[in-house]
């Protein structure tokens, strides 16, 4: 036992001798005060540039899907949509559009404030669509 004491604690000098003599010592980083101030924090959050939105996905699928479907605009009580040019209203009443009461919007019988409302609706309804093709003879959707 005591050849097992005196082993460890040679291989313990032994090891601090060599630490202390033939490894190097490794500086410590020095640490500088951190800044804090707004536009410090402002140059660290702010993106470099812009990423632009993807545009939407354009195959012969969306088109066929564009050309068959229809929008609906829901505006208080009335439900509204372009079908073969014309624009159509109709209640509705939960959830649900009211077939009964479709008809076509005559825009010559309306005042000012009903007039910027069918605008604004029509607007709404052909946002995001490029189909300006020129041709009198497309019906569109």
């Amino acid at each position: 036992m005591l050849e097992f004491v005196l082993g460890v604690v040679f291989a313990w000098a032994a090891f601090l001798f060599a630490e202390k003599h033939f490894v190097p010592e490794i500086s410590k980083p020095v640490l500088k005060p951190f800044k804090t101030n707004q536009s410090h924090t402002y140059e660290l959050v702010k993106f470099s540039y812009v990423v632009p939105l993807p545009s939407p996905l354009k195959t012969q699928a969306t088109e066929f899907h564009d050309k068959n479907s229809v929008r609906i605009l829901v505006v208080e009580d009335k439900a509204y949509w372009i079908k073969n040019q014309r624009l159509y209203v109709a209640d509705y009443i939960d959830l649900e559009i009211q077939e009964s009461s479709t008809k076509v919007v005559d825009t010559m019988a309306m005042d000012d404030v009903e007039l910027k409302k069918i605008i604004f609706v029509i607007d709404k309804l052909n946002e995001g669509k490029n189909h300006d093709s020129g041709n009198p003879g497309d019906k569109g959707i």
